[in-house]
């Protein structure tokens, strides 16, 4: 909901900007709905997939490092399994109450859909190796968990980056908007050149529609977990459990 008036606000302000600078409520009006639409069908389902696919590495992360800790400690892979599940919350818990009757090798292979995860189908290569031939857990799992503790620092430096490149971005487009309306406004006789001029409003509205353009592009450059990703390789994996 809060993100649905937050579309709404942008694309009315955009629009109100727009009439303000071209003067023309119809193609103002066209601007407000094609922002309304792209924004709505495409800007918020890319952006919530990236954030959710974000938050499911982070879990598989954690819950691969809670799992071999708890593993090495105790040679259960159910009470590994138990620990790792240990305070999710949200999607993840609903989907771990879905395959909670499931055998335990089951609910391992399932996860693998959840997550989706390159580091989660090494996680089960590793616990397959180490159910066949056994072994030291720490030693097996060292090298994945130094690479989910990499992946975990990188995403944190990424994170910083992308607010850094946010703010510069929007900042740019702003200033453009500002000079704009000095343009319209603060020089004389300039409304009197571009009030009834056809290309000045089509100069005017490729200008936002270039603007709504490069949102697009800039969300797709900066959340890249926003595609959408395949069902996972491992061949032994089942279909999504229903719930009852």
């Amino acid at each position: 909901m809060k993100q649905n008036f937050i579309i709404v606000v942008l694309s009315l302000l955009i629009g109100f900007l727009a009439y303000l600078i071209l003067s023309d409520l119809l193609v103002s009006i066209i601007i407000v709905i094609a922002f309304l639409l792209v924004l709505f069908l495409i800007m918020k389902p890319f952006l919530k997939r990236a954030l959710n696919n974000e938050r499911k590495e982070l879990e598989a992360g954690h819950f691969i490092q809670n799992f071999f800790s708890s593993l090495a400690a105790t040679s259960s892979i159910e009470e590994a399994y138990q620990s790792a599940s240990l305070g999710a919350e949200g999607e993840f818990l609903d989907y771990l109450k879905s395959i909670s009757n499931d055998e335990i090798d089951e609910r391992l292979r399932r996860l693998n859909l959840y997550f989706q995860s390159d580091d989660y189908e090494m996680f089960l290569s590793l616990l397959t190796l180490y159910k066949e031939q056994g072994g030291n857990v720490i030693e097996l799992s060292s090298p994945l968990l130094e690479t989910i503790a990499h992946h975990e620092t990188t995403r944190k430096k990424e994170k910083e980056i992308r607010k850094k490149n946010n703010y510069q971005f929007l900042s740019l487009w702003g200033l453009s908007v500002v000079i704009l309306l000095f343009v319209r406004f603060g020089l004389s006789n300039f409304d009197d050149l571009v009030s009834n001029s056809l290309l000045y409003t089509i100069i005017g509205s490729l200008y936002f529609l270039f603007a709504l353009l490069s949102f697009y592009l800039y969300m797709r450059h900066a959340y890249p977990l926003g595609e959408k990703k395949g069902e996972p390789t491992n061949e032994k994996l089942l279909k999504a459990p229903k719930n009852e």
